[in-house]
């Protein structure tokens, strides 16, 4: 049987990541919660996944190759409306400036801190702002390295849940703006 790079590269850590905590602990409990564990604290896929799922993509047959080009078609669509649907509606959010997404699954939104009230200096105050009095949850941009004055939101969730979030967001940033409301 032959395997591609990738896919052997991933059995082989998988292999050697579950014989070695097996056999220093001998339990398989205690493998799991490790691998929950770090699956949780991760804030995207791992190198493991990122290896091991497009190994696992790889159709074996021509019906299984067409039915998951079909599926990332599908994919793809959903995410490309899901995308629009965000964004328009945070780009309508007074005192936000935002950044289409260009083929990721989040889009960057930049505060403008002078024209929001004076409890608004910067991301992270903002973040967890829109947390506490919205329940809406978001990245603070410097946890990506970016500048102070950035969020990010990723629009991977259902459209319906998307609607409901940018709502807030826009209720949030009403109820703090200083600025005429244009």
């Amino acid at each position: 049987m032959y395997f591609s790079p990738s896919t052997f590269y991933a059995i082989c850590i998988i292999s050697y990541f579950t014989t070695y905590c097996i056999s220093s602990t001998r339990s398989l409990q205690q493998v799991k919660d490790g691998a929950k564990r770090l699956a949780q604290v991760v804030l995207g896929a791992s190198h493991l996944v990122q290896k091991a799922v497009p190994a696992v993509l790889v159709p074996p047959t021509l019906t299984d190759h067409t039915a998951v080009a079909e599926f990332r078609i599908q994919v793809q669509t959903i995410f490309a409306a899901q995308a629009s649907l965000t964004f328009k509606k945070l780009q309508a959010c007074p005192g936000l400036t935002v950044t289409a997404p260009q083929g990721a699954m989040y889009l960057m939104a930049s505060i403008n801190c002078s024209m929001f009230d004076d409890a608004i200096d910067d991301d992270l105050v903002f973040t967890k702002l829109l947390l506490k009095e919205e329940n809406v949850f978001v990245l603070p941009g410097r946890a990506f390295g970016a500048t102070t004055d950035l969020f990010r939101v990723c629009f991977a969730a259902p459209a319906g849940m998307l609607e409901d979030a940018c709502v807030r967001i826009h209720a949030f940033c009403e109820r703090h703006y200083v600025g005429d409301i244009i």
